[in-house]
């Protein structure tokens, strides 16, 4: 065990999470570390959220709560960091929870080995069943040198047989799940792009922090456990046809950052891939149940995006060698533009998706 136990701040972002925030809380609070950080952002809950904030505050000193009017969970986290005092960070999700030694075991191992930033596998919660994650990496591994840069070059996106199954391209890049040496994150100036700009802020934000760290750490254990049955969660929150323009936006800014860092062709080729792959989850957002539009509506909003300037090409540089066949159905349909076929390969895919 550590002498010394580093002092670490956990980041909360809450936003009408009152369903939920107990079990969250609960998690953290029994942690078998007990030098802890807890900072509750509510992002202008209109819940009871702020009243389960405060209780805790009144049985817990190491309970901070700041509030500030609703402008994001990006903005949530980006004041917490600013908040935090602690030589490490940890992001949770006010629906999700940790198990009990999850901080005394990546601080164990971050004090040990002199790790820049740990990263560990998670389970996803469903109403009536638990399924731990199929991570990509299956062993403890210690990322540096080559190892890192290879990393930090997969975080951009997949190339040759990382492509195989498209759906994990992400699997990587959640800012939770990870213990962030703070000074990583604070010297370096980082911050989380809002999401209502971007597709998703946390594959910039892990690009750019991959791209500082001079180690990182895959624990291969469950330590993470991910709500999917909460239909208010972020990820489940884009609207047809805007996730095409966030991740348009986010694509752009992924570019510069290449083109700012003298990035080598394999990085380029990976985001070429990330943005030919990222068809299934701008498509999958145009088949929601929440969108009240026609089938043939939503065939039209497909054929839009597939002849968009973002895809135009991508398909002619994307490797089909690697894909099982049903992807590399899919993806053919992508590249002839058959917005047809992609939708209802789309409406079979949605019915497997959280499952």
């Amino acid at each position: 065990m550590l002498k010394d136990l580093p002092l670490v701040s956990i980041i909360i972002p809450i936003y009408n999470a009152a369903q939920y925030l107990n079990n969250c809380l609960d998690s953290i609070l029994n942690q078998t570390y007990d030098n802890l950080e807890i900072i509750l952002v509510n992002d202008g809950s209109n819940d009871n959220s702020i009243d389960i904030c405060y209780n805790y505050s009144k049985l817990d000193p190491r309970v901070s709560i700041l509030s500030q009017v609703n402008n994001g969970v990006s903005s949530a986290r980006n004041n917490g960091i600013r908040f935090a005092n602690g030589k490490y960070i940890m992001f949770v999700d006010s629906d999700d929870w940790i198990n009990i030694t999850t901080i005394s075991k990546t601080v164990e191992i971050a004090e040990q080995k002199n790790i820049d930033l740990i990263f560990f596998n998670f389970s996803k919660e469903f109403e009536n069943k638990s399924r731990e994650f199929d991570h990509i990496f299956r062993n403890d591994i210690l990322f540096k040198g080559r190892k890192l840069n290879d990393l930090h070059r997969r975080i951009c996106g997949p190339i040759k047989s990382e492509v195989r199954r498209p759906q994990l391209i992400d699997s990587l890049v959640s800012n939770w799940g990870k213990l962030y040496r703070a000074s990583v994150i604070k010297d370096n100036k980082l911050f989380f792009v809002d999401t209502r700009i971007i597709g998703s802020e946390d594959i910039l934000f892990s690009l750019q922090v991959f791209g500082v760290v001079k180690n990182a750490y895959f624990l291969n254990d469950c330590l993470y456990h991910y709500r999917k049955d909460n239909p208010n969660s972020l990820t489940k929150s884009n609207k047809s046809s805007e996730l095409f323009n966030r991740f348009e936006k986010l694509f752009e800014l992924m570019a510069d950052y290449l083109k700012l860092n003298n990035s080598d062709s394999l990085y380029f080729e990976a985001l070429n891939n990330r943005i030919a792959v990222s068809m299934m989850n701008i498509g999958l957002s145009e088949v929601s149940s929440k969108i009240k539009l026609s089938y043939l509506k939503r065939i039209k909003i497909i054929s839009s995006h597939l002849n968009s300037d973002l895809f135009r090409g991508v398909y002619c540089k994307f490797d089909f060698t690697h894909l099982e066949l049903h992807w590399k159905l899919f993806y053919y349909f992508c590249k002839t533009k058959n917005s047809v076929m992609v939708y209802f390969m789309l409406l079979i895919m949605k019915r497997f998706t959280n499952k």
